[in-house]
C-alpha cells in the first residue's frame, strides 16, 4: 500500500492522510495542483471514494450508466458544498496510519 502524500496529510489530517470510509483505509495521494475538493481526477482513490460517498448520500449518479451531464452536475455540487471544509463530507473514526 502506498503512503499519503504531503497534500494527503493536509486533506485528511485527523486520519493521518487516509480516507477511512471503507473497511480498508485508503491513502490520499493528491498533489498541490489538485482542486480544493478533488474528486479523484488525479488518480487518488481516497478522493474518488469520497466523491462516490457524496454522490450516494446526495442521491446523485443513481443511474446504472450516468450521463456526462449528470456527472458534471454531481462534480459541481460536490465542489460547491456550502459551509464544508474539504474533504469532511463523510468521515468517521480515526486512523493513525499504521
Amino acid at each position: 500500500m502506498s503512503k499519503p502524500t504531503a497534500e494527503g496529510l493536509k486533506r485528511y489530517p485527523e486520519t493521518a492522510g487516509y480516507n477511512v470510509d471503507l473497511a480498508s483505509p485508503i491513502p490520499c495521494v493528491c498533489n498541490p495542483a489538485c482542486g480544493l475538493r478533488c474528486a479523484g481526477e488525479c488518480g487518488c482513490e481516497a478522493c474518488s471514494v469520497q466523491f462516490t460517498k457524496f454522490c450516494e448520500a446526495s442521491g446523485r449518479l443513481s443511474a446504472l450508466v450516468p450521463t456526462l451531464e449528470a456527472e458534471e452536475e454531481a462534480l459541481n455540487a460536490y465542489r460547491h458544498v456550502v459551509d464544508a471544509e474539504p474533504p469532511a463530507i463523510i468521515r468517521r473514526g480515526r486512523f493513525d496510519g499504521r
